[in-house]
């Protein structure tokens, strides 16, 4: 719509005689910012130091960053954590896996859930919770999981609702190093 009335302005301009360039958000898109997660860890893993307090000190620092949103009672999520337990294993000097449980503010199970799927799993890979709500509005959570893939400069390369197998994990994982 922006760029409709930016050409739409452009023509009335020139049918004045007046000449103008388009606005800069008719042209560029601005990035999208990395909204503030305070994170509280319940494990770390390589490139997730256990100290980490912030979303801000694991993306955008020159590695790229897989960021799951998950729940203790969230099926889909227990699904597919062992097929991200298995990608972390095999690129992990390539990519950070972390993921963030928001089951609290969802309804689907307590931070003991989470730490006790963590531990039923086996996972190993970085995983946090947040103590603020807004994470979910804030990166638009619509359904769970939700996975998002960034660069390593931190801009977010794709978004993914919904369960991911460990092949469409290690695709998606490729394509986000090939955009590096």
């Amino acid at each position: 719509m922006i760029r409709t009335l930016g050409v739409v302005i452009a023509l009335l301009l020139i049918a004045i005689g007046c000449t103008a360039s388009p606005p800069p958000a008719a042209t560029h898109k601005a990035p999208e910012r990395l909204p503030q997660v305070p994170l509280v860890m319940y494990q770390g893993s390589p490139g997730v130091p256990k100290d980490v307090s912030a979303l801000s000190q694991v993306v955008g620092r020159g590695k790229p960053v897989v960021v799951n949103f998950w729940a203790g009672q969230c099926p889909p999520c227990r699904a597919e954590m062992p097929d991200f337990q298995k990608v972390h294993e095999e690129y992990r000097e390539q990519v950070i896996i972390l993921g963030i449980d928001v089951g609290p503010f969802l309804g689907l199970g307590s931070r003991q859930d989470g730490r006790a799927l963590l531990r039923e799993l086996n996972i190993s890979y970085g995983t946090a919770t947040t103590f603020d709500p807004s994470v979910v509005r804030s990166f638009e959570i619509l359904g769970m999981p939700t996975t998002l893939f960034y660069t390593a400069e931190g801009r977010l390369h794709k978004r993914h609702t919904g369960i991911l197998t460990r092949g469409q994990i290690e695709t998606l994982v490729k394509e986000l190093l090939a955009a590096a």
